[in-house]
Parts: structure tokens; sequence; C-alpha cells
């Protein structure tokens, strides 16, 4: 997906609003939902597969522009669908391609973005959802991934399936695409040119970032997109 494509949803999440009522019932129409047989049919669970405890409000955008509000939705990161819960509590699968969603979280009202449509890496593809942590020449994105291990006690006739959720972290650089964040801070300025470097590695030291956590990446993002 091109660089200027996410220019323009970042800037103008809502080209076409389907408002109304009956918003819902507008998404349902428009998004040709598959309904979800449920995820513990042939085992019993532990942890879940979805990337939020809950259907919270999101507004959705699909690649063609068309923005959707108030959509109760959650991400199953097992099979990268975005899903939603329909009036009648049916879960079902989105079945058009989408480009944004920004959930609203259930117990804090947090936003959240969530960007799809870049291109493969490592396990990820063209449907995997990534939240965007920090936003401007480059963008900094965080997936999650769902893994799980299965097994059946002597007497159980069906197995248990144990989720475990994992992240990791990526730039998307307009002229090569998606790279995956090296696992040491101090790597990170050597994706950037020379110019910019020297400024990054000056700004780890003065600030002590430290590898891996989050916020420390996100400032030192905030802090590139800023030069």
């Amino acid at each position: 997906m091109k660089f200027a494509t996410y220019l323009i949803l970042l800037l103008a999440p809502s080209i076409i609003n389907a408002q109304g009522p009956s918003e819902i019932n507008f998404f349902m129409r428009d998004a040709n939902g598959r309904i979800l047989d449920g995820f513990t049919k042939n085992y019993k669970m532990e942890g879940s597969p979805l990337l939020l405890k809950d259907f919270c409000n999101a507004s959705i955008v699909s690649t063609r522009g068309k923005s959707y509000n108030n959509i109760p939705a959650n991400i199953n990161l097992e099979t990268s669908e975005l899903i939603f819960q329909s009036p009648d509590s049916q879960i079902m699968a989105v079945n058009i391609p989408v480009s944004r969603v920004v959930f609203k979280d259930c117990e804090t009202n947090e936003k959240k973005v969530f960007l799809s449509g870049f291109s493969p890496i490592d396990r990820l593809t063209e449907r995997s959802f990534y939240q965007l942590l920090d936003s401007g020449t480059v963008l900094l994105l965080k997936s999650y991934q769902s893994n799980f291990s299965e097994s059946r006690g002597y007497s159980e006739s069906i197995p248990t399936r144990v989720y475990e959720q994992t992240t990791a972290y990526y730039v998307f650089l307009p002229a090569q695409g998606l790279v995956k964040i090296p696992r040491s801070i101090s790597d990170i300025p050597g994706l950037f040119e020379k110019e910019k470097k020297d400024k990054l590695n000056s700004y780890i030291r003065t600030n002590q970032l430290k590898s891996r956590n989050e916020a420390d990446l996100t400032r030192l993002f905030a802090y590139y997109n800023s030069l």
C-alpha cells in the first residue's frame, strides 16, 4: 500500500459517511458479513485469539473510503479477520477490504488506531492489522499475533487450546515499505539517513531511552517525525 494512501486515511478518515440510527444495518449490508460458527466448537479454550476482551465500538473505513461509526467490533488475530457483532448478537466476519479501524476502549474510552493493507512480512499478511503508535514521515506500527498450544487430558474427550498474545514492532518507510524494528534501540538510527542518524543517537543518549520499551520507542519516532 502506497504511503500517500495512508496520509489520506490519517488526515481524512471519513471520506464518505454512512449515518443514521441504522448504521449497523448499513454496515451489515455493505460488509457482506459471514456468520462465524463459534470459536470453541472442537476444543476448550483458555485465553482468546481475539485482540480485545470484548466487542468495542469502532469506526471502520473500507479501502474505498466509506466509513461506518459505532460498530461493535474486534479482530481475530488467529485469522487476521475483522469481526463484528450484529444487533442479534451473532458474530460475523467482515468480507470487504478494510484499511483503517479506530477502536474506542470499552473501559477507558481510549482510542486506538489500526491500519491494514501493508505488504506481507514475517508471518503477517496484507490482511493483518497494525496499531498505529506514531505517524509522520514514517509510521511506527505494532503488530499483535495469537499463538496457541494444544493438549488433551487422559479422560478429556476434546483438547484444550491455550492462547497467548505476542507483539512486535515495525516501521513503514516510504522508500522501503515495512521493516521490523531492531531489538536494540541503539540500532534503530541505522535505518535512517546519516544526518538524522546522528541526531537520533544523541537523542537516545540524552534521554536514556531503553530497548523494547514502547513508551521510549514512541518518543524516539515522534522525535524523528518532528525533524
